[in-house]
C-alpha cells in the first residue's frame, strides 16, 4: 500500500515539475532560437520568437527592439528598449541601451540639435538621468528620505552647536534632492506613458469626425490622460489632443 502511494506522489510530482519547467525550457529554446535568427540578420523570425516568449525579461525587450530598430520601425523599437528599461539591473551597464534611444530621440528632434552644439549632450544626460531613475525600485528612495530626515532631526542640535552650518544646509540639499527623484519616480509608476508607433495626427475629440491639429512623429512619447471609444486623450510636449489605439501603445 505504502509502495502504491509513493509511486502516485511521485508521478503527481513528476508531472508538477514537468509543467514547471516546460514554460521556462520553452521561453529558453524561443531565446537561442531568436538570438540565431538575429545573427543571420533574418529580423522578422527573430521577433517572432522573442514576442512568443511568455516571461520577458530586460535581455529580451532590449533584444525585441534591436530588432525592431533593424527592420525600420523605430516606434516598437523605442516602445520594448523603454520597457527593457523598466526592469534594467541598477548595477548593470546601460550605455548600449541609452545610445540606441538617443539615436531615435535624435532623429525626432534633428532640426533642434542641428541648431544647438549643446543640445545633443543635454538630450543624451537627460536619457541617461530618466533611464537610470527608471530602474530605482520605489522603496529605495523612500527609505533613503526618510533616512535623511531622520538623521537631520537628531542632529541638527549638535550640527547647529558645533556651528556646523555648511554641514546642515548640506543636508537640506540631499534631502531635497531625493525629494526631487522620489516624486519624479513616483510619477513614473503613478502616470501611464505611451509610444506612437507610426505618424499620426492629434485630434479635437475620440472619433473620426473631430478636427485633427497637430502631427504626432513614429516614436514620439506621450503622457496617457484619459482613454475613450478606442482612443487616448494624450499629452505631446504642450499639446493636448485625441489619437486613436491603433497609433499609440503603453510602455
Amino acid at each position: 500500500m505504502k509502495d502504491k502511494v509513493f509511486c502516485c506522489l511521485f508521478w503527481v510530482l513528476s508531472l508538477l515539475s514537468f509543467d514547471f519547467l516546460k514554460p521556462y525550457n520553452n521561453d529558453q529554446e524561443k531565446f537561442l532560437a531568436a538570438n540565431n535568427f538575429y545573427k543571420a540578420e533574418k529580423f522578422e523570425d527573430a521577433i517572432k520568437n522573442y514576442l512568443d516568449i511568455k516571461d520577458k525579461n530586460s535581455q529580451t525587450f532590449y533584444n525585441l527592439g534591436n530588432s525592431f530598430y533593424r527592420t525600420g520601425d523605430f516606434g516598437k523599437a523605442l516602445l520594448y528598449w523603454r520597457r527593457a528599461e523598466k526592469v534594467w539591473s541598477l548595477f548593470s551597464s546601460r550605455s548600449e541601451l541609452v545610445d540606441n534611444i538617443y539615436l531615435i530621440k535624435k532623429n525626432i528632434l534633428k532640426n533642434r540639435i542641428n541648431d544647438s552644439g549643446h543640445f545633443e549632450f543635454l538630450l543624451k544626460l537627460k536619457i541617461y538621468f530618466v533611464s537610470v531613475l527608471r530602474s530605482i525600485p520605489l522603496i529605495i528612495l523612500q527609505i533613503l528620505f526618510l533616512a535623511l530626515w531622520f538623521f537631520l532631526f537628531f542632529f541638527l542640535n549638535k550640527f547647529y552647536r558645533s556651528k556646523k552650518k555648511l554641514l546642515i544646509l548640506l543636508l537640506f540639499g540631499l534631502i531635497a534632492a531625493c525629494g526631487i527623484l522620489l516624486v519624479l519616480r513616483y510619477r513614473f509608476d503613478t502616470k501611464r506613458y505611451g509610444v506612437v508607433l507610426q505618424n499620426c495626427s492629434l485630434a479635437l475629440g475620440p472619433g473620426a469626425l473631430y478636427q485633427e491639429f497637430a502631427n504626432v512623429p513614429q516614436a514620439g512619447e506621450v503622457l496617457i490622460q484619459k482613454e475613450s471609444d478606442g482612443y487616448y486623450k494624450v499629452k505631446y510636449n504642450k499639446l493636448v489632443g485625441w489619437v486613436s489605439f491603433n497609433y499609440v501603445e503603453k510602455i
